[in-house]
């Protein structure tokens, strides 16, 4: 048994315990970011162009800006004013175009820079660009989006020939590389397709003037295993004839445009004779006047000269040839301008006919009354040659990174006949689609008429 006495005997039990703490502040975490400054409210503007800078030309501005910089690289729509690639593509389309299908297109390059959403488009300082091809490049038959190389206004046609093609149309039928198109006309009706057209023409009896409806007709060509559907409109191909009289002289007929001096008694004052004018059709003048003899026809799409078919080219040589030397020639050449063969020269340089008429317009300016007067001859053969393109064009080779667009309504269209062709770095997308229509291009008639059976329409 034990006892207290008998443990050890503990001092520190007899002594209170104390207990210290030293207060400090807290160590900073050196990873830890400082605290952020609350952010300071800008001021709303008091003044009416602060407001309006603030409330819609900024953020208006910024959405603009994206949408131009995203359709100049991705993704574009193009509206469609005109029928030159109808029945494809109609009046009142929007179409989408792949910007990438060729290459990557840096933004804001072009020679036009446009106002999303508006017909505004103004010149491009940042034109030049190169853009990074790649894949096989445009391919014939594609749909192409593209600056017009003479207008730089951004064009929708077809390629019909790629670099080295050797191309032609003859009595309005394609040729590539020799092989000619086959063509099957088409039931306007039965292709979900516009029945009809619309425009002026003169008749034939009265020379009045008059809007007439004629059926539209299409026809289904295959060219190359490729097969598309084109507008096909006789009535209004060039009808042409120059014919030589018994004399010698020559003289030029046009469609149902021919003149006459007519003798007429008049039945209420008997012996009274007077003159009344008469349009007769270029078949019916040459039924009338069998003596005459016919240099050059041009009719429903064919040229023959001498009774021997002919191409566009051989065409131009003929009416041109009286051009290379002589008092036109001379003028011509006082302005820079002259022809060749069949082909008209700028500054000595050959161009195609769209060129060589926007520098004739601009030059012959310069000449006196007198002169241009005597330019008058060669004006209307220009234009002559110019209305034969619808139905007849080349031989052509298409060059090096060339491109040969025409329009699938080929006598309305205006398009590389004209202008020539388009070098890759030109050409801004592939159209694949119509994203939405309204029907004769009224986007914001009210109320508004959308062609729902356009829509989202793949094109071919």
């Amino acid at each position: 048994m034990t006892n207290d006495a008998d443990q050890p005997k503990n001092d520190s039990q007899d002594q209170p315990i104390m207990h210290t703490a030293t207060l400090s502040e807290p160590k900073a975490d050196p990873a830890a970011k400082p605290p952020k400054k609350p952010k300071e409210q800008r001021p709303e503007p008091e003044t009416p162009m602060g407001k309006l800078w603030h409330n819609w030309v900024k953020p208006i501005g910024t959405v603009v800006l994206i949408v131009v910089v995203f359709r100049s690289m991705l993704l574009d729509w193009n509206d469609v004013p005109t029928g030159s690639m109808e029945p494809e593509i109609h009046v009142g389309d929007r179409i989408a175009v792949n910007r990438l299908a060729y290459g990557l297109q840096f933004p804001l390059t072009g020679p036009q820079i446009g106002i999303p959403f508006t017909p505004i488009q103004f010149d491009n300082p940042l034109d030049g660009i190169p853009q990074i091809e790649w894949g096989d490049g445009p391919a014939r038959g594609d749909i192409v989006t593209f600056w017009n190389p003479v207008t730089n206004v951004r064009m929708v046609k077809r390629i019909v020939a790629v670099p080295g093609d050797r191309v032609e149309i003859r009595n309005s039928a394609m040729i590539v590389n020799g092989s000619a198109a086959t063509y099957q006309t088409i039931n306007a009706l039965s292709e979900d397709l516009e029945p009809e057209t619309k425009y002026d023409e003169q008749d034939a009896q009265t020379g009045v003037i008059q809007e007439v409806t004629k059926p539209l007709l299409y026809r289904r060509e295959t060219l190359l295993d490729q097969t598309k559907i084109t507008q096909h409109i006789e009535e209004r191909w060039l009808n042409y004839a120059l014919i030589q009289d018994t004399d010698g002289s020559a003289e030029q007929i046009y469609g149902n445009t021919k003149v006459q001096q007519v003798a007429k008694s008049v039945a209420a004052s008997p012996g009274l004779i007077i003159s009344e004018k008469q349009v007769i059709t270029v078949d019916q003048y040459l039924e009338k006047n069998p003596s005459l003899k016919v240099l050059v026809r041009v009719d429903h799409g064919r040229i023959t000269i001498a009774g021997e078919e002919a191409s566009y080219n051989e065409f131009a040589t003929y009416l041109l040839n009286r051009y290379e030397t002589g008092v036109e020639a001379d003028l011509l050449g006082s302005i820079g301008l002259g022809v060749k063969g069949h082909e008209l020269l700028v500054d000595g340089e050959p161009v195609f006919s769209e060129q060589f008429k926007n520098a004739l317009d601009e030059r012959v300016a310069g000449l006196n009354e007198f002169e241009r007067n005597a330019l008058r001859s060669f004006a209307g053969d220009l234009s002559l040659l110019r209305s034969a393109l619808s139905t007849n064009f080349g031989p052509y080779t298409v060059p090096e990174d060339g491109y040969l667009m025409i329009g699938d309504n080929r006598n309305n269209s205006s398009d590389g006949r004209f202008f020539g062709p388009v070098q890759r770095s030109e050409i801004t997308g592939k159209a694949f689609a119509v994203a939405f229509s309204f029907k004769d291009n009224k986007m914001f008639a009210l109320p508004p008429d959308p062609a729902w059976n356009r829509f989202f329409k793949d094109l071919d």
